[in-house]
């Protein structure tokens, strides 16, 4: 999995391979930034 940390909260991504975990990741840490 990818972890994106600095946020509020810790954002974790899950996926078959590292790359779409990645992704994963990015999109929940960018939803996150336009929300706050």
């Amino acid at each position: 999995h990818c972890q994106v940390s600095g946020l509020s909260e810790p954002v974790v991504g899950t996926g078959s391979s590292r790359r779409k975990a990645e992704q994963a990741a990015a999109e929940q840490a960018l939803k996150k930034l336009e929300l706050e």
